[in-house]
């Protein structure tokens, strides 16, 4: 925060659609570049670290200026865009705050897996990174495969090809669902 004191806040969208949009008309296109300069452009700094350890992501907003940690070790572009879009809607929780933090327990943890919070900030980052059709998209799989996992793996690319979305984006709500 003190090497960025030109970074403005702005308001965090609360509709994953107005965000994919906002992301659409200024960038033209959904990329991790693009969704990390729009999460800048919202005076939100974003440090990606691939290393091991502590917290899987956070989220700290100290005298009303965000911070979004993500930790990583896979390369996959569409874990870290769900990442960064899960922090972001964290980002845009009780926004009247001028502190907050969120330190992300492992994905296996089962208080985060319960928790309607964590639930919330994931299909937000689905609903995001899948132009809000997360679920419509989950059902077309489950349609398809009769329901049976080890399907998923063929079905989900010609879905994704299909629906025009992103095979690794779906696959990653998937895993997440």
């Amino acid at each position: 925060l003190q090497v960025t004191p030109n970074l403005v806040a702005e308001p965090v969208p609360r509709e994953p659609v107005a965000a994919a949009n906002a992301i659409a008309a200024t960038y033209g296109q959904l990329s991790l570049r693009t969704a990390l300069e729009y999460v800048w452009s919202l005076g939100i700094v974003v440090l990606p670290l691939q290393d091991t350890g502590a917290f899987h992501g956070a989220f700290w907003r100290i005298r009303n200026r965000g911070v979004i940690v993500l930790k990583q070790q896979t390369k996959s572009e569409a874990r870290w865009l769900f990442d960064l879009f899960h922090e972001l809607w964290h980002a845009g929780e009780e926004a009247d705050q001028p502190e907050r933090t969120i330190l992300e327990l492992p994905e296996t943890d089962p208080e985060r897996r319960q928790s309607d919070e964590e639930q919330r900030a994931s299909r937000f980052a689905g609903n995001v990174v899948l132009s809000g059709r997360a679920e419509e998209l989950v059902a077309l799989v489950v349609n398809e495969t009769g329901g049976e996992i080890p399907r998923f793996k063929a079905a989900v690319p010609r879905i994704a090809t299909r629906e025009s979305v992103s095979a690794a984006s779906l696959a990653n709500y998937l895993a997440f669902r």
